[in-house]
């Protein structure tokens, strides 16, 4: 049977996200971070896991919108895997749409 495509999606994933923005931001709490995500990561389904990654990240990265997204590209630009683009649109969802246009 094949493996499904949540369990490609384990909790490598959030480290190595984790790794990435610490590489960038050296003061982002890096193990806060993989204590809170993997915290019911397991039972979590593909796009929930994505969601958790997601809101997790808002609270460890700054307050500071437009900083917190600037420390989110420059991860992504040192990556050759791209998930910045993946959970961005889930982190500004909840923001005016000028702050997201500044960072495109």
């Amino acid at each position: 049977m094949a493996a499904t495509l949540k369990s490609k999606y384990g909790k490598e994933i959030p480290e190595k996200i984790a790794a990435m923005i610490e590489a960038v931001h050296p003061a982002f709490p890096a193990k806060a971070f993989l204590r809170d995500v993997l915290r019911g990561y397991d039972a979590l389904e593909l796009m929930p896991r994505g969601a958790h990654i997601s809101n997790t990240l808002k609270n460890h990265l700054p307050d500071d919108f437009p900083l917190a997204v600037d420390i989110l590209l420059q991860s992504e630009s040192k990556s050759s895997w791209s998930f910045v683009f993946q959970l961005v649109p889930i982190i500004i969802d909840d923001k005016p749409l000028f702050i997201f246009n500044r960072n495109v």
